[in-house]
C-alpha cells in the first residue's frame, strides 16, 4: 500500500480533508488552503480530489487536484499566477491529457478568472466561465458515454456564456441580469423563494424541478416543456417554455 498524505484545504469551521497518494520525493507540496473551485468539485461530484503526481503543465500552469471517472471523464483543477493564453492553456490540456482517449475538462484558476479547456477537440475550446455555471453539468457528465460528454459539455459552455452571471439560469427574454442580481433578491419573500428554488434543483430532471417549483407542464414535441403557474389563475397563460434535460 502506497504512504497517503493528508492535506487540508477550505476554510470555516467545516473544513474538509482529502487523502491523496504521496508523490514522489522532492515533489512539489500543493497549497495548504484549497480553491473554492475545488470546494464546489468536491460538493458536486461527493467525492474528494486526488492529488496529481506530475503536477507541472507548463506556461507556470500547475495542477492540483483532480477527478477520474474513467472512461467517461477526467476533470483537472489547475492554477496559475496570471491568466494563461489560450495557447497555453491549450497545451497544458494537451499535456495532462497525454493522447488517452478519456474526455478532459481542465480548469485553470488565477486571481481574475477560471479558463475552462475541453473536453475534446482539435484544439478544445477555451472559455472563461463561472465554475458554479457548469458544475452540475460536470457532474452528470460523470455518467454519460464518452461521445455524449463530447457533445453536451460544450453546449453547456455556451448556455453558461449566455447566463449573464446568474448561476444555473440562462436568462432570454427576463428582467436584465443586473435587476435578478441587484434588486429582485431585496423583494418581500426573497428569501422563502430562494429556499424553495434550492429545493427545486436537487431534482433529477426538469419536470421534477418544475413540480417542486408549483408549476404545471406537459410536453410539447422535441423534448420541450411547456409550464405554467398553478397557484394563479390570471397567469395561467404565462406559458414558460424550456428544454427538457435528464
Amino acid at each position: 500500500m502506497p504512504a497517503t498524505t493528508r492535506l487540508p484545504y477550505g476554510s470555516g469551521e467545516a473544513k474538509r480533508r482529502y487523502v491523496a497518494p504521496a508523490t514522489r520525493v522532492g515533489a512539489r507540496e500543493p497549497k495548504g488552503d484549497m480553491s473554492d473551485v475545488v470546494d464546489l468539485l468536491t460538493e458536486a461530484f461527493d467525492e474528494e480530489p486526488r492529488r496529481p503526481s506530475v503536477s507541472d503543465l507548463g506556461a507556470g500552469i500547475r495542477a492540483t487536484g483532480y477527478w477520474s471517472f474513467a472512461p467517461n471523464l477526467e476533470v483537472v483543477v489547475a492554477e496559475a499566477a496570471r491568466p494563461p493564453a489560450d495557447g497555453h492553456a491549450v497545451r497544458a490540456w494537451r499535456t495532462r491529457l497525454d493522447r488517452r482517449p478519456i474526455p478532459l475538462v481542465l480548469l485553470i484558476e488565477s486571481d481574475v478568472r477560471t479558463l475552462v479547456v475541453g473536453p475534446a477537440g482539435d484544439p478544445p475550446p477555451v472559455v472563461n466561465l463561472d465554475v458554479r455555471l457548469v458544475s452540475d453539468e460536470l457532474a452528470a457528465a460523470r455518467e454519460l458515454d464518452p461521445l455524449d460528454v463530447r457533445r453536451r459539455l460544450p453546449a453547456a459552455w455556451e448556455r453558461a456564456r449566455g447566463a449573464g452571471g446568474l448561476t444555473g439560469l440562462r436568462n432570454v427574454g427576463l428582467f436584465s441580469a443586473h435587476y435578478l442580481k441587484a434588486r429582485a433578491p431585496q423583494l418581500p419573500g426573497w428569501d422563502q423563494l430562494a429556499e424553495a428554488g434550492r429545493a427545486a434543483s436537487r431534482g433529477k430532471t426538469l419536470p421534477a424541478r418544475l413540480d417542486a417549483l408549483g408549476f404545471e407542464h406537459e410536453e410539447e414535441g422535441r423534448g420541450d416543456l411547456c409550464a405554467a403557474c398553478r397557484w394563479s389563475p390570471r397567469r395561467r397563460r404565462a406559458l414558460v417554455s424550456a428544454r427538457a434535460r435528464s
